[in-house]
């Protein structure tokens, strides 16, 4: 012999009910921008001016011209 209540009755179910929404989409995520800062140059070097003497050209003979004075006159 079982002594006891009853259970109680199961709720009675319910059809689910269906909702649409058009929903607008989202807005894209905003762009990452990636800034690589370098290090800073090093100086350029100073501009190298290499000077250097030319030797002089050969002296050529020089042509002499001579004009004899006229005898002096006594």
């Amino acid at each position: 012999m079982k002594l006891g209540e009853r259970p109680p009755t199961p709720p009675v179910q319910q059809q689910p009910q269906i909702i649409e929404k058009v929903l607008p989409a989202p807005p894209p995520a905003p762009r990452q921008v990636i800034v690589e800062r370098l290090p800073q140059a090093p100086p350029k070097p100073r501009q190298v001016i290499y000077e250097k003497w030319l030797p002089y050209p050969e002296a050529k003979e020089r042509p002499v011209i001579v004009h004899h004075a006229p005898p002096p006159e006594v």
